[in-house]
């Protein structure tokens, strides 16, 4: 009855965590609007992107983690931000936002993406047959959400941003960093080893960027969620 009891516990925990991050995400337009700085977005999402944590889902827990990165992608590169020209702190802050989950997780991400030939996803597929096409591809999306082709755009999206002068040397470095960790993640694909390289930003505080020494990272909460 007590273990019974600590489970149901376990899973109120999880689910009042995952209904707070779902309420309380500010975007960095609406946080400039309230007077706030934007870059509580950035420090929003690392703290989500510390979640992400391949043994916490694997029991099934925090698994909303992975709609919260594609939601991420999708406001730093797919929404469209010149209907109401944006000022630079809020244009950086997406970006940056959306950065936080491959600095910090970029092995956990890259380990939900659907790889080109990649044999546990082959062995999937084969355990239907064609007439079961969409069973099959429900079986392959619940466990690599994420296609090839939005890892390569997202990705994408770093190196323009760390390339374009629309946004200031922070940003563009740090979307650099993203860039590079994911490239890292694809070149440990070949020898089936997915690499995990440690960011220069994790020392950084948010509270002190430096544009001479633009190394970002986010003060969390306790220590870094593993």
């Amino acid at each position: 009855m007590k273990v019974k009891s600590l489970k149901n516990a376990e899973l109120m925990f999880y689910q009042h965590l995952n209904e707070n991050l779902s309420d309380e995400l500010v975007d960095p337009a609406g946080l400039l609007e309230e007077g706030e700085d934007p870059m509580d977005y950035v420090n929003a999402q690392a703290f989500r992107a510390n979640l992400m944590s391949i043994d916490l889902m694997s029991m099934g827990h925090l698994l909303y983690v992975i709609s919260f990165l594609e939601e991420a992608m999708h406001g730093a590169f797919n929404e469209d931000h010149s209907k109401e020209p944006e000022p630079p702190q809020v244009r950086d802050a997406w970006v940056m936002g959306a950065a936080q989950w491959i600095v910090w997780r970029a092995e956990e991400a890259f380990s939900l993406v659907q790889k080109p030939g990649d044999p546990e996803i082959r062995k999937v597929r084969k355990q239907f047959s064609f007439l079961q096409s969409r069973k099959r591809d429900d079986a392959v999306e619940k466990k690599w959400p994420y296609t090839w082709n939005q890892w390569q755009a997202w990705k994408d999206g770093f190196r323009i941003v760390a390339g374009s002068e629309a946004y200031s040397s922070t940003c563009k470095t740090i979307a650099k960093e993203a860039a590079d960790l994911m490239g890292v993640q694809e070149k440990g694909m070949a020898n089936q080893q997915p690499q995990h390289q440690a960011s220069l930003y994790k020392n950084a505080s948010i509270s002190s960027i430096d544009e001479q020494n633009p190394r970002f990272a986010v003060e969390l909460v306790g220590q870094e969620m593993r």
